[in-house]
C-alpha cells in the first residue's frame, strides 16, 4: 500500500494458521498512514488528559485520519475490522457454521481495509471467517508489542527516524527473542484483559525508558527534543554514571543486568543526551522477550 493514502490491495489465500497471524502483526501496519495515528498509547495523558498521538500529528496525517488510543483500536472499536472484538465475533462465526447451513456471503464492515467474499463451500466460509479472526489476532498482538516500544507510550511521533525501530532489526529481533526475561514482572498480574495488559506495560515501558526525543531530567537541564510536556520518569539523575566507549553513559539495572540507557556528549557550549543504536538493543534484551510474553498473554 502507499504511505500517505487508502491506497489498499487485498487477495484470499490460503495459508496456515501461523502465517496468517503473521501475516497481522505485518498487515497491523498497512497503510501506514491511516493506522500510525492508532498505534500510540499515553497512559499518563500528559497532552492536555489525551492518551493518543499528539506529538507532530500533521507529520502523521492526523489532520487526514483520526488519531485513537491504540488500546481502543486493539480492543473495542468497531470501525477496525481486526479489533479484538471483531475478531472474536469472526471465530464465533466460524465456529457456528452448521454443516446443513446455507452459502451466504461475508460482507465487509465498510472500512476499506476489511475483506468481503463469496464463499464456494462452507467449509470455504468456515475457513474465511477463521482467516479474518486469525488475521485479527495477529494485529492485536502487533499493538500490544507497541506498548514496549518507549516512543509509542510517550507521545513521540518519530514521523521520520527512531532508534529503536532501526536498531532491532529482523535479525537482533530473533536473536533477542530467545533471551531470558530481565524485566521482573509478572504478565499474568497485569489484568485479565487485553485492554488492562496495554496498560500496564504502557506505564511500565513509560517509567523506565527514554524515547529519543523525550530525554528528559530536570536535575541535569535536559528538555524533551519535541517540546512535549516532559514526563516525570525515568531520571538520569538516578541512574548509575559510568565512562563507557569514552563518553559519559547512565545505566539502568534490569535483573541484575545493568543496560546502558543514555550517552552524554560533552559540546563546548552545551553537552547533548542522545540512544545510540548499540544502547537501543541493549535496551531490546529488556523489551522484546518482555513482549513475547505479553502477546503469548494476549493468546491465552
Amino acid at each position: 500500500s502507499s504511505k500517505w493514502e487508502k491506497d489498499y490491495t487485498q487477495e484470499w489465500r490460503t495459508d496456515t494458521v501461523a502465517m496468517i497471524i503473521r501475516h497481522g502483526g505485518y498487515s497491523a501496519d498497512e497503510s501506514h498512514t491511516y493506522v500510525s495515528v492508532k498505534h500510540f498509547f499515553d497512559p499518563l495523558a500528559r497532552s492536555s488528559g489525551r492518551h493518543e498521538l499528539t506529538d507532530h500529528y500533521a507529520l502523521h496525517g492526523w489532520t487526514s485520519y483520526e488519531a485513537v488510543p491504540a488500546t481502543d483500536w486493539a480492543v473495542k472499536r468497531q470501525d477496525n475490522p481486526y479489533s479484538l472484538i471483531n475478531a472474536m465475533k469472526n471465530y464465533k462465526k466460524a465456529l457456528e457454521i452448521p454443516y446443513d447451513a446455507s452459502l451466504e456471503p461475508i460482507s465487509a464492515n465498510g472500512n476499506y481495509r476489511d475483506m468481503s467474499a463469496d464463499p464456494s463451500s462452507l467449509e470455504e466460509m468456515r475457513s474465511m471467517y477463521a482467516g479474518k479472526a486469525m488475521r485479527g489476532l495477529g494485529e492485536v498482538m502487533h499493538l500490544v508489542a507497541d506498548m514496549v516500544q518507549p516512543a509509542h507510550v510517550r507521545n513521540d511521533a518519530h514521523p521520520f527516524y527512531e532508534m529503536t525501530e532501526q536498531a532491532i532489526t529482523m535479525s537482533v529481533s530473533e536473536r533477542l527473542v530467545k533471551s531470558g526475561r530481565l524485566d521482573g514482572l509478572s504478565v499474568p498480574d497485569m489484568g485479565l484483559t487485553v485492554d488492562d495488559l496495554m496498560f500496564g506495560l504502557s506505564a511500565w515501558t513509560n517509567r523506565n525508558f527514554y524515547s529519543e526525543d523525550t530525554l528528559h531530567d530536570e536535575v541535569l537541564g535536559v528538555t524533551p527534543k519535541n517540546w512535549e510536556t516532559p514526563y516525570p520518569n525515568p531520571k538520569m539523575s538516578d541512574m548509575t554514571k559510568k565512562i563507557h566507549e569514552g563518553h559519559i553513559t547512565y545505566f539502568k539495572n534490569f535483573g541484575g543486568k545493568e543496560i546502558p540507557m543514555v550517552r552524554r556528549i560533552i559540546g563546548i557550549f552545551k553537552d547533548t543526551y542522545t540512544i545510540p543504536r548499540e544502547f537501543a538493543v541493549k535496551q531490546g534484551e529488556v523489551l522484546i522477550p518482555l513482549a513475547v510474553s505479553a502477546c503469548a498473554r494476549t493468546m491465552d
